[in-house]
Formats: structure tokens, sequence, C-alpha cells
């Protein structure tokens, strides 16, 4: 059974947290349907890595954004939701890599690219994202973590 996937494992295939995700993808058309063996849905591996390879390549196509990038955008989202609120050094990071995916792409690029690459960012947060990273609240930033580790930093203030 090493050809079968679960829900988790496209989860991670993927670099989502949010089974959801994986459904929305599949509903979208980009993601295999599952398989139902005994009421368990699964999905055959090889099916599964031809859909990731067609989406990295789709998000690829203009050479600009690499896959590694596209990965340690939802990485360090993914660390976001995981650690305590507040993680200061993930939201910069993910708001650097953001910003750099969205200054690469043409007018008009940036939702859809967004929606496809990283699903379980929303607009909204990308935006909060790429604000705290930006230049103007690095100062900020320097002074309010100053007496304080990072990561009790509020990037809600920033955002």
């Amino acid at each position: 059974m090493q050809n079968l996937m679960n829900i988790m494992d496209c989860c991670e295939m993927l670099g989502v947290v949010n089974p959801a995700t994986t459904y929305r993808y599949i509903k979208r058309g980009v993601w295999p349907k599952p398989i139902k063996i005994g009421g368990l849905s699964r999905w055959l591996k090889a099916e599964c890595e031809a859909a990731l390879e067609k989406m990295v390549g789709l998000a690829m196509a203009d050479g600009k954004i690499t896959k590694a990038e596209i990965k340690a955008i939802t990485d360090a989202h993914a660390e976001i939701v995981k650690a305590e609120r507040g993680t200061l050094e993930y939201a910069l990071k993910a708001g650097a890599l953001l910003q750099k995916a969205k200054d690469s792409l043409e007018h008009g690029q940036w939702r859809p690219w967004l929606s496809d690459n990283c699903p379980d960012i929303s607009d909204r947060i990308a935006s909060k994202y790429m604000r705290l990273a930006s230049e103007k609240n690095q100062a900020k930033i320097k002074s309010a973590a100053s007496p304080l580790p990072t990561t009790h930093v509020n990037i809600s203030a920033f955002a």
C-alpha cells in the first residue's frame, strides 16, 4: 500500500496545513480525486506527484519564481500557523518572499498566483506580511523587539 496516500500525506506533499485546502484543489481540478476504499479516501501517489509537478511547472512558467521559493513561502506560513501568535521571524520571512513573488508578476497576476500557490494564505494576510516586512517597518520592529525576544512582539501592531 505504499502507492496510496491519505489526506495528511497529500497535505504534506502540497505544503499545506489544512486538509480543506487539498479538497479545494480537487474541486478546482488541479489535484486528483481520491479513491474510496472501505469508506476511506486514498490517493494514488503517482497521480499526486504528477499533479504537483504540473502545478509547480505552471507557477514557474515565467522562470522568475523558483520551486524552492514557493515552498519557502508556504513553509513560512505553515510555521506561523503552528507557532504561537506573534512569531515575528516567520512573518517577516513570509512577507519578504511574498513581496518578491508579487514584484516578479505582471499586473493582475498576483491574486491568482497567490490562490494557486499559497492557498492557505489569504490576500489580506499576504498584504499584512508584506507590510510587516517593508523597510519602513524595520525601525519600528527593532525598537519594539529590543527588550523582548522576537517571538513576543505583537505583529498586528505593524500590519
